[in-house]
């Protein structure tokens, strides 16, 4: 019987993400796959709609407006480089996402929109915010998440036995 992706799965996937122009944004390179724990909002929800139902094999290719949301102008916030976690801060650049924990332990997605020496700013607005979206590819497999992955809320890469966060 094949499977299908639903929540408590693992798809891999080799795909294209494109924007309005047909320019790659994103994507995997020849050979390579994507693991994902489907379900736990490892991609946008309108990407994870595309993938839902579908089985080992299965192709897509769907123009999605708005896939990581509406735009509304968030202004970025500034911080100072030394706030960051020290993992955070080796790696701050301009365009690079991090979750950050607030003290009521509710975890953010954020962005880096600029870096001007000691100061950091950032945003919880995804940078493809607003922005139509194709997004083309294969399922080449789905498994069942290891116990490990569904603890950690994500898939530890092709066979669930490395983690790669």
């Amino acid at each position: 019987m094949t499977m299908t992706l639903e929540k408590g799965r693992v798809g891999l996937l080799s795909y294209a993400l494109l924007d309005e122009e047909s320019a790659i944004i994103d994507g995997t390179s020849q050979g390579s796959l994507f693991a994902y724990l489907h379900g736990h909002a490892n991609l946008p929800t309108a990407l994870e709609s595309v993938l839902h139902g579908k089985a080992e094999g299965a192709e897509f290719d769907e123009t999605i407006p708005d896939a990581f949301g509406a735009k509304v102008g968030i202004e970025p916030q500034r911080v100072r480089k030394s706030e960051l976690p020290k993992e955070i801060r080796d790696r701050v650049q301009t365009g690079a996402p991090f979750r950050a924990t607030a003290s009521d332990g509710t975890v953010h997605q954020l962005w880096v929109t600029a870096v001007k020496g000691a100061s950091v700013f950032i945003t919880t607005e995804h940078p493809l915010a607003g922005k139509t979206v194709r997004f083309t590819g294969v399922v080449s497999r789905v498994r069942e998440a290891t116990p490990a992955e569904l603890e950690h809320g994500h898939a530890h890469g092709a066979d669930g036995r490395h983690h790669s966060h």
